[in-house]
This record gives C-alpha cells, sequence and structure tokens, in this order.
C-alpha cells in the first residue's frame, strides 16, 4: 500500500489535485505573513501611526519604517487589527476641507471615505 502524505507533502511531491494546492497556498500564505510581521511589527505600527499623527503623508510615514504605501495598505488587507488602528488614525488626520469627496481626495485626504470617492470620481 502507498504512503500517503499530507497534503502540502503531496504537493512537494508533484500531486496537482485540488486539495493539495489548497494545502500548498495555505502554507505560503502563512509564510509570506510571518514573513511580513517579522519586518514590520507593533512597534513600527506605533512610529507610523505617530508619524501621521505629526503631519507626515502616507507615502512619507511609511517611508519612515521602511515600508511603502503600498506595503501598509497590503498589510490591512490581512490585518483586521491594524487595518483597524490605521483607519482611526486616517481619520483623525484627513487634510481635506470638505472630507469623504473626491476634491477631497484631491486635496490629501486619505480617509476610507475620500479614498472611496476618489476611486469612485464623484463627489458622494
Amino acid at each position: 500500500m502507498p504512503m500517503v502524505y499530507a497534503d502540502v507533502s503531496r504537493w512537494r511531491q508533484g500531486d496537482r489535485d485540488d486539495s493539495a494546492r489548497a494545502a500548498h497556498n495555505a502554507e505560503i500564505t502563512s509564510w509570506r505573513r510571518s514573513l511580513r510581521e517579522a519586518e514590520f511589527d507593533v512597534d513600527d505600527h506605533e512610529i507610523l501611526f505617530a508619524q501621521l499623527r505629526a503631519g507626515l503623508r502616507l507615502s512619507e510615514a511609511a517611508a519612515v519604517v521602511g515600508q511603502t504605501t503600498n506595503g501598509v495598505y497590503g498589510r490591512a488587507r490581512w490585518d483586521p487589527e491594524f487595518r483597524d488602528k490605521l483607519e482611526q488614525v486616517l481619520a483623525e488626520t484627513c487634510r481635506a476641507e470638505i472630507c469623504g469627496t473626491a476634491s477631497g481626495a484631491r486635496q490629501g485626504g486619505h480617509c476610507a471615505p475620500c479614498r472611496a470617492a476618489h476611486r469612485s470620481g464623484r463627489a458622494t
């Protein structure tokens, strides 16, 4: 009787069925997130938030902690605790005179309503 491997091991052995592929993808995602957690940790989060509160733009504050804007938003996509804190700080520090509109986004507004209005292309 052939030896039965765990799904990830079966992927490494060349099996490409759905369960092996799903296990491989889950393992790779977990590994990549652990790397991101190590290079952008809670101390870096607090520095980022402090820089935002001090008046820096998100791209400038991210550069202070060695990240990019895409890296910060990428972390926010899968880390709900970080996302909530980031959105709170972005709302507190929104520079737009008319927050939540496309005009506000052009003025430098970076809170969730300004970003949504910018993506939609129309005032809300």
